[in-house]
């Protein structure tokens, strides 16, 4: 046997062979179809199918680039939508568990980490996305419905309870510095109450987490719902605290000049 001659039956066995190129090549090459809104229909439809199929977190964070444009008709544009939201449902969801029970739990666990990866890309693209109409169906269907109604009612509870607690204390600095004017401290009290304002968010979120964190103050709760609560509403009072200054400056003014014109008639 020759030299030649073993290097071509060497090039013969890789034909033979066939190795397919590796699944991130893949779905990068399909993932410039689906994003791309000159593409052929067809092709991106194909495309769609094809990243549909690997069932992996990346081919889930290609599908959602679909969901950044719109085309005509719009038929097809719902057509291909459906097919998106459907490959990303399946990726984040396990397929047929095997009967054995030790690879059921492995399967089991594999699906949950690739669930968890589809969200975190399903979020990151809806931090960056102007329409979240298709990212919200994605979480919808991959979380727990109870879990985004409690992770929702809190929110709205918190948002609730800050505003409210923000427009009492500004309200009340407010009617402080303006209706009792000059006393000692005052120039600091008016200072630390704009000061939110002043300061970067870094800064404020830094000293609010070493705060609510020291070993010495357990009872502010930690990082829990309190410790939010408060963050929330230190930012949000001055702001209250200008918009009812300038209301208060007027009430003010209108307090003194009965005063003020009684004891000219005296």
């Amino acid at each position: 046997m020759g030299f030649f001659d073993f290097l071509k039956k060497k090039d013969d066995g890789n034909k033979k062979g066939s190795v397919p190129p590796p699944a991130d090549k893949k779905v990068a090459g399909h993932a410039k179809v689906v994003a791309d809104k000159r593409a052929q229909t067809y092709d991106r439809i194909e495309a769609l199918q094809a990243l549909a199929e690997i069932h992996t977190a990346d081919s889930a964070a290609a599908l959602l680039k679909r969901f950044s444009f719109s085309i005509d008709p719009s038929i097809t544009d719902q057509e291909e939508k459906d097919l998106a939201f459907e490959g990303i449902v399946a990726a984040g969801r396990p397929g047929e568990l095997p009967k054995d029970e030790k690879e059921r739990e492995k399967a089991i666990i594999e699906a949950q980490e690739r669930c968890d990866k589809v969200v975190e890309a399903t979020r990151a693209y809806c931090e960056r996305a102007e329409q979240l109409t298709w990212p919200i169906k994605v979480l919808r269907a991959l979380l727990d419905d109870d879990e985004l109604k409690r992770a929702v009612g809190l929110s709205l509870t918190l948002g609730g309870l800050a505003a409210t607690a923000a427009v009492i204390v500004g309200s009340a600095a407010a009617v402080v510095l303006a209706r009792f004017g000059a006393y000692p401290g005052s120039r600091l009290f008016a200072g630390m109450s704009t000061a939110p304002m002043v300061l970067p968010e870094v800064v404020i979120g830094l000293s609010l987490v070493l705060l609510f964190t020291h070993p010495l103050l357990p009872w502010l709760g930690g990082r829990g719902v309190l410790a939010i609560w408060t963050a929330h509403t230190t930012l949000s009072a001055p702001m209250s605290r200008c918009w009812c200054s300038r209301a208060c400056w007027r009430w003010t003014a209108r307090w003194k000049r009965p005063r003020s014109t009684s004891a000219a008639r005296r």
